[in-house]
């Protein structure tokens, strides 16, 4: 239930919402190899710098719980697609009571 005497700013972080999102990961343009942007960066000098890039692997769901934001659901495929992404996306929202998919 909302806090009615919430400032409209607190009311947004209030909201419990999932929304489908590009699953984006650094990748070695030589190995092959991933790494999560979210981590440590994959590499230690600019040289080898120059063989990592940011690339687009389908899609993920980005989760915001009251302000928490959460990345991912440990079920969605590596590579999944939006259609894929969308159908975990509204299948958590009916589990989870209140919250809203964002289109």
């Amino acid at each position: 239930m909302m806090n009615e005497t919430a400032t409209p700013n607190e009311r947004e972080t209030m909201r419990h919402t999932i929304k489908v999102i590009p699953r984006k990961m650094w990748k070695n343009s030589k190995t092959g190899r991933t790494a999560s942007l979210r981590g440590a960066i994959p590499f230690t000098d600019s040289k080898s710098q120059r063989d990592w890039s940011v690339e687009q692997f389908g899609y993920t769901v980005q989760v915001n719980r009251d302000g928490l934001t959460t990345t991912g659901l440990c079920y969605l495929p590596f590579n999944a697609s939006k259609q894929e992404a969308l159908a975990q996306a509204l299948s958590y929202a009916e589990l989870n009571t209140n919250c809203e998919v964002l289109l």
